[in-house]
C-alpha cells in the first residue's frame, strides 16, 4: 500500500473529491489522469492512504466506522505525481 507524505501535503497537491460510503462513486469522481487517495485523522497524526483498491478503501471505512479516526477527505492526485511516490517507495513499474 502506498502513502503520501507528508499527509497533511496532500491537501495542497491533490483536488478535493466529494465523500462518498461507495468506491466506485469515489473513483466515479477521478480524471483519467488521476489516482486517489484518503487524509484520515488520527487526532494524534494523519494517515493518507492509496485507495484504488476497493479491499484498501473498505479497510479504512471500517476503521473509521469503528471510530479510529476523528475525520476523512478523499484527493485525487495527478498520476505523474503518484508514479514519484511509487519510485521514492521502492516500486518499479
Amino acid at each position: 500500500m502506498i502513502y503520501y507524505n507528508p499527509p497533511k501535503e496532500l491537501k495542497e497537491v491533490g483536488r478535493k473529491l466529494s465523500g462518498s460510503r461507495k468506491h466506485e462513486v469515489l473513483l466515479s469522481q477521478l480524471g483519467p489522469d488521476e489516482v486517489v487517495f484518503g487524509l484520515y485523522d488520527r487526532g494524534v497524526f494523519f494517515n493518507a492512504p492509496e485507495l484504488t483498491e476497493k479491499k484498501q478503501f473498505e479497510e479504512f471505512e471500517s476503521q473509521y466506522d469503528r471510530g479510529s479516526f476523528l475525520s476523512r477527505e478523499f484527493y485525487a492526485i495527478k498520476k505523474d505525481l503518484y508514479q514519484k511516490i511509487r519510485k521514492a517507495n521502492g516500486y518499479k513499474d
